[in-house]
């Protein structure tokens, strides 16, 4: 799929094709690719790229820096993610660890920071009353590597309403992915 790295590759005339635009949206949406990126880009094509295909990419719709005009592009990004929205719901955190508690020694502005996390969420139960759980933790970034595996032993406390997809008229739980932060802060 890649669609971090999908860029909008323009023809010599600087016009934009149905593939390009559709590429374009596909990038802006990655906060919501990255909970389950084989589930939402089948929804996307199934869904959301009838819809764009009925936009017209005639005329200028180039920014000078050779982008998708902002407008062009939020709007196309709203129609294509309320068509995926309406079959899959994004994983919920359900309940934080609380009060994280960390030494007194990394309590300083040095210190102080955020660990982002990436967590794969499995699915606990079945239908409404699933839940889900980490299972595997990777952090993405942190300002000291005590601190990060504080941030990992709470992201596994942590519990999660799963993300769900649509399928047959009922709501059906599935493994997913979240990032998040956990802030180390000063106060």
């Amino acid at each position: 799929m890649g669609v971090e790295n999908a860029e909008v590759q323009l023809s010599a005339s600087g016009d934009v094709n149905q593939e390009q635009f559709q590429a374009a949206i596909k990038r802006s949406l990655l906060p919501l690719y990255r909970n389950n990126p084989m589930v939402v880009d089948s929804l996307f094509e199934e869904y959301a790229a009838p819809q764009l295909e009925e936009v017209d990419l005639g005329g200028n719709v180039l920014q000078s820096n050779g982008e998708l005009k902002s407008d062009l592009l939020n709007k196309n990004q709203k129609v294509a993610y309320e068509a995926i929205t309406e079959y899959f719901r994004e994983p919920q955190r359900d309940q934080s660890p609380d009060n994280i508690t960390w030494p007194d020694s990394l309590r300083s502005e040095e210190y102080s920071g955020v660990v982002q996390l990436q967590v794969h969420l499995d699915v606990e139960g079945e239908g409404e009353n699933a839940t889900s759980r980490a299972d595997a933790v990777e952090v993405l970034s942190g300002p000291h590597p005590t601190l990060n595996r504080i941030a990992l032993k709470a992201a596994t406390q942590a519990t999660w309403k799963p993300a769900y997809v649509l399928e047959d008229g009922s709501w059906t739980p599935t493994e997913s992915w979240v990032q998040f932060n956990i802030p180390f802060q000063m106060r």
